[in-house]
């Protein structure tokens, strides 16, 4: 080795001895194993919102069995940073430090610098969000981190509520109880949701998100009332003092319910509603049939008691905590001593009964969204769901609901004249709720009263869109939109005064009457005045009539349902006059109420025809001169007899409409059938009524007779057998405790149908066998039937106003019987080109066919 390389060998060997003392230094330095050890003070939620302070304890520790040096900044021993959902940096709190070092020794298990931090939302301005917040010791890059919510608080509107409406079955809480969860918009103007912090929690142990505001895409109208959910109240649910309450996160908006009882928890079994479709949205001639499900989520068989007949028992009620179905009207609940066996895993289902969308009035209900709440009393367990109910046109059987409408016409030089309806309540407070998407219609006629224009308007809603107003001085405005002055072939109105008629779509449809002149300078819309204007646009009713007679003359009454009534005005067809349980179908229109009926609550109504009469006389006009040549003939039989009938009347000793329950009684099988077994338990027939064997041959006819027509109706069955009212109800009755028939409401109808594997309540109504029909082909029905079948063969296919041109007959009343051949299956409506025409479906051809064959025969 030479000189120079023992050089350089030297040189490291001196490089290596003065490294040796600094390389172990660093270790005794280093960080690992130094660890922050961090303490978070719980909030009484599981949040950070305005006016709370969270609370932060930290510390420097070594956990490790050897002393650490290392260094430090005293202006920032620890330093506190948030972190969003994303990881980008919110907050540093290494903004602070001054950058200054200082040693720091920490021998085995030891702390070090200790700090406490207090956070709140408002300091950090920390939007609402989800955040990391991080406590860091810069030196040596030891760190903890805590989860935080940040729900800031949130300018709520004024108006804006939110509210709870308990709903109970019954006076009893064994019947359960449901709370109906809303929003109400309490003033004038449209509100729109807050954009951040909208959200409802359950207040309990674990704070539950229960639903969120932004889940509503669209603002709240004036007056606006929309529920949000129906919930049925568990004892886990209940906070440490027995309250249900549920709170936005700020605490702006809370709902707290003290409930009167609570759902017991049946450990491993749990109730549910199937509802056998997608969207829950149903339509007129629609069946609201849940499945109420029993399923046992546990690891063990159990044995299920049952001690009551209604195993699928279910109610619905509306938006305001209206009951307006229960499936105990139809099927009173019977008691039962049966066991079943459900294993571990598997579920029961129970079929419950139909719901035509029907209240117990016999009304339809209105659009809208319905709790339907099942109940099970043996296991005394509770579950509820959401329906919504869409018509595009109003029912028109609502009660009275006390508001009172104006409308007029707002012109604008460059655009055509807008439509602007104000409703508000006559006296108190009241519920409005719009039928379909277009709220309002504008019907326009000339000086003679023919139509010119029916255009339906404020079409931007949506269906089933509710108001509360709570005064007369609530005022509900309503922009319609553009109105065409045109007639309906879009020809330009010429110069002179029309008649003008504003509707509401509303669940009881309210109208209102103007004038419209067209000139040089006349006002496009002003009041009514003396002109000619019609009172309402001829529709067509069917019921019976009634006579109220306090003293005088008699006021006679058309009962259209259980619980809806028209005074009959003095404007008749000449040669026709009502009489007391005549039944029929007419065309009528509103008019000035005749001094018999004033004082009488029922809308006053003048018949302008009759299409269809049975009961007491047939509609016919006669001229007067043919009425005296017949009183001086010969006698004619009574039956001919139906000009002027002699009025048959009831005295009463005040105009109410109360007596009139009759009558509902009689037309309506949905009241007729329970009324009549009250009845037979009044007279003591029903539980001493001993079996014999004609009691079982008159079941066996019953059988064989809906064996042979599925879908047979009450009243129908009654008469086809010859049995009284009693006698059919009482044996029916037998008939379903034997699950050997069962029943589906058809408008005021009750069919029966035989209970068989391919014909039970679970069968959709497009499955179902056609109902025995019969055609009278001298009625209006048999006639368009007949019309649609020659034309059929000619390869054409008419217009409902070609109809009514070629009968002679109104469209109004053509449209009330194609919609009823429609919904019996006999005619199907199809686009063809720009219009729609009616077609006879097989079923109507094979009518057609047997009412042929009947008459030859």
């Amino acid at each position: 080795m030479d000189q120079r390389e023992r050089g350089v060998v030297a040189l490291l060997l001196l490089a290596l001895l003065v490294a040796m003392p600094f390389s172990g230094m660093a270790s005794a330095e280093g960080t690992e194993g130094l660890e922050v050890e961090l303490t978070v003070t719980p909030l009484d939620r599981p949040w950070l919102t305005d006016g709370d302070v969270l609370t932060l304890s930290a510390t420097l520790a070594n956990p490790t069995d050897e002393t650490v040096e290392t260094e430090t900044d005293p202006s920032c021993g620890l330093v506190l940073s948030a972190f969003d959902a994303a990881g980008a940096l919110v907050h540093d709190g290494s903004q602070a430090c001054r950058g200054q070092e200082r040693g720091l020794s920490l021998s085995p298990g030891e702390h070090a610098l200790e700090e406490t931090f207090t956070v709140s939302a408002s300091a950090l301005d920390l939007p609402s969000g989800a955040y990391e917040l991080r406590v860091t010791h810069l030196a040596t890059g030891a760190s903890s981190s805590t989860p935080i919510d940040v729900q800031r608080s949130v300018a709520w509107p004024e108006d804006l509520l939110l509210e709870g409406i308990s709903v109970m079955r019954s006076g009893s809480t064994d019947d359960g109880e449901v709370l109906l969860l809303r929003w109400r918009n309490a003033g004038p103007d449209t509100l729109v949701w807050p954009e951040e912090g909208c959200s409802l929690h359950l207040v309990n142990d674990a704070w539950s998100t229960f639903t969120s505001c932004q889940d509503e895409a669209e603002a709240l109208a004036p007056w606006e009332v929309r529920m949000v959910s129906p919930i049925t109240l568990n004892a886990d649910d209940l906070d440490a003092d027995g309250r249900f309450v549920l709170s936005t996160p700020g605490g702006e908006r809370t709902v707290v319910h003290a409930p009167l009882g609570v759902e017991g928890t049946a450990d491993d079994l749990s109730l549910s509603i199937l509802l056998g479709r997608e969207d829950a949205v149903y339509r007129a001639g629609d069946i609201v049939q849940p499945t109420v499900r029993i399923h046992n989520a546990g690891l063990d068989d159990l044995v299920l008691e049952t001690t009551t007949s209604c195993r699928a028992d279910w109610w619905a009620a509306d938006a305001t905590g209206q009951i307006v179905y229960d499936s105990r009207w139809d099927a009173p609940c019977l008691d039962v001593d049966e066991r079943r066996s459900l294993d571990a895993g598997a579920h029961i289902d129970h079929q419950g009964l139909g719901w035509g969308l029907v209240d117990q009035q016999g009304c339809t209900v209105p659009s809208g969204t319905y709790a339907v709440v099942a109940r099970s009393d043996d296991l005394s367990l509770s579950t509820t769901t959401a329906v919504v109910v869409e018509h595009d046109v109003p029912e028109g059987c609502a009660a009275d609901d006390g508001l009172d409408l104006a409308a007029w016409l707002e012109v604008d030089d460059e655009d055509r004249p807008s439509l602007h309806i104000e409703v508000s309540p006559r006296e108190g407070s009241t519920d409005l709720v719009l039928q379909g998407v277009c709220s309002g219609r504008v019907i326009l006629y000339d000086d003679q009263g023919a139509t010119l224009l029916d255009q339906m308007v404020g079409c931007e809603g949506r269906h089933g869109r509710q108001y509360h107003l709570p005064s007369p001085d609530a005022v509900l405005r309503l922009a319609m939109g553009g109105v065409a002055l045109t007639t309906s072939e879009g020809a330009v109105l010429t110069a002179g005064t029309y008649a003008m008629q504003f509707h509401l779509q509303a669940a009881r449809p309210m109208s209102h009457d103007a004038s419209l002149a067209i000139g040089a300078d006349a006002p496009v819309e002003e009041e009514q005045v003396e002109t000619f204007v019609p009172v309402a646009a001829p529709r067509t009713e069917e019921g019976a009539w009634i006579g109220l007679q306090a003293s005088g003359e008699a006021c006679w009454v058309l009962q259209t349902g259980p619980s809806t009534y028209l005074a009959l005005a003095d404007a008749v067809p000449e040669g026709w006059a009502p009489r007391a349980g005549l039944r029929g179908v007419y065309t009528v229109q509103e008019a000035e109420s005749a001094p018999a009926c004033l004082g009488v609550d029922a809308a006053p109504t003048a018949v302008l025809e009759g299409q269809e009469e049975r009961g007491a006389a047939a509609f016919v006009v006669e001229e007067p001169q043919a009425q005296s040549e017949e009183k001086a003939g010969v006698e004619e039989e009574p039956s001919s007899l139906s000009v002027t009938p002699t009025a048959v009347v009831a005295t009463v000793v005040s105009t109410s409409i109360l007596g009139l329950l009759v009558t509902a009684f009689v037309t309506n099988e949905t009241w007729r059938l329970p009324a009549s077994t009250a009845g037979l338990w009044l007279f003591g027939l029903i539980g001493r009524t001993k079996e014999t064997s004609d009691g079982r041959f008159q079941r066996g006819r019953i059988m064989g007779y809906l064996e042979a027509n599925p879908g047979c109706h009450f009243r129908a069955l009654m008469n086809a057998l010859g049995m009284s009212n009693g006698q059919t109800t009482h044996h029916l009755r037998v008939l379903e405790r034997e699950e050997q028939i069962w029943r589906r409401k058809d408008g005021r109808l009750i069919r029966l149908y035989p209970l068989t594997r391919d014909l039970h309540p679970g069968i959709a109504d497009d499955q179902l066998p056609v109902p025995p029909l019969s055609m009278d082909p001298n009625s209006l029905q048999g006639r368009i039937l007949t019309m649609l079948d020659d034309d059929g063969l000619m390869g054409d296919f008419p217009t409902q106003a070609e109809l009514a041109r070629r009968l002679e007959r109104s469209q109004q009343l053509v449209s009330h019987h194609l919609r009823t051949l429609e919904r019996y299956g006999l005619v199907e409506k199809q686009k063809m080109g720009v219009r729609s025409r009616y077609v006879l479906t097989r079923e109507a051809v094979y009518l057609l066919e047997r009412t042929d064959t009947e008459r030859r025969a």
